[in-house]
């Protein structure tokens, strides 16, 4: 786990926005729709209707899900992270930590403050916390597969928010 505090001065490299999306892995996809099949065919030799029709059904219910489960987004852009549907902008930045698994894990649960603001998925294990100036929210916990660099764009955003 490491912190960042934002400095006092910008880096002219660090002006590129930053953007991830949390799709679903292909290992999640593979190892849901293989159960999701599975249960199709024991509720197939059950049900009077044909196993196609039970097996469409169920699996493309459960594709639907994920591929909606998959669309959020962390972007850095425009003076502001925007993660799902909760944005902060830059200037209430005070500090960024990256979280390891361990940590992610930890901050969601034992540590985890009710009143924080959360946008994780399961499929993604680390993290980043953002603690903001003021203590509404106390902090902004986001899922990334690379928290090093949405720390960075982070960090860079709101340096340049400080110095406007």
């Amino acid at each position: 786990m490491t912190a960042a505090t934002p400095p006092e001065s910008t880096s002219p490299d660090a002006d590129l926005p930053y953007s991830e999306r949390l799709h679903v892995s292909l290992a999640v996809w593979a190892g849901t729709l293989v159960i999701t099949a599975t249960v199709a065919l024991q509720l197939a030799l059950v049900l009077p209707i044909p196993i196609w029709i039970t097996m469409v059904a169920l699996v493309g219910f459960v594709a639907l899900g994920l591929a909606l489960a998959g669309r959020a987004t962390v972007t850095v852009a425009d003076g502001q992270i925007i993660a799902a549907d909760v944005r902060l902008s830059c200037e209430q930045i005070a500090q960024v930590e990256e979280l390891d698994a361990r940590n992610t894990l930890a901050a969601l649960g034992p540590a985890a403050d009710p009143a924080a603001e959360v946008v994780t998925r399961p499929w993604v294990r680390t993290s980043v916390r953002i603690i903001p100036v003021r203590d509404e929210p106390p902090y902004l916990l986001v899922s990334s597969r690379h928290p090093e660099k949405l720390t960075a764009a982070l960090v860079a955003c709101a340096s340049r928010a400080a110095a406007q």
